[in-house]
């Protein structure tokens, strides 16, 4: 059967004459209720807090892969090109990026 029996107030907030506005079990003992959500009265919670920098970690993931993508990709690449124009000497053979095949002069 049901265990808890909910008396609800009026509208206006006022219970009727006579009648508790707390749930009470069949057996009479009254159960205890949320706090008001105006109150300052904090609800106890045994569970620890989580740890702040833990909640950054996704965002430092984030920030390392996007700096392996966008930075160091590019840069590396770019680093290899510039050692491959300081390696060109006299009389080697190049094409260049529209295909036009030519030998180093100076």
């Amino acid at each position: 059967m049901m265990d808890t029996i909910w008396i609800l107030a009026q509208a206006n907030g006022d219970a009727p004459t006579g009648i508790p506005s707390s749930p009470v079990t069949t057996e009479g003992e009254s159960i205890t209720t949320q706090p008001d959500p105006g109150s300052t009265e904090q609800p106890q919670t045994d569970q620890p807090r989580p740890n702040p920098y833990m909640q950054f970690l996704p965002f430092i993931l984030l920030f390392v892969v996007m700096y392996f993508i966008l930075f160091r990709g590019p840069r590396k690449k770019q680093q290899q090109h510039k050692q491959m124009m300081q390696e060109l000497a006299k009389s080697d053979k190049v094409q260049t990026i529209g295909g036009i095949i030519g030998t180093v002069v100076d």
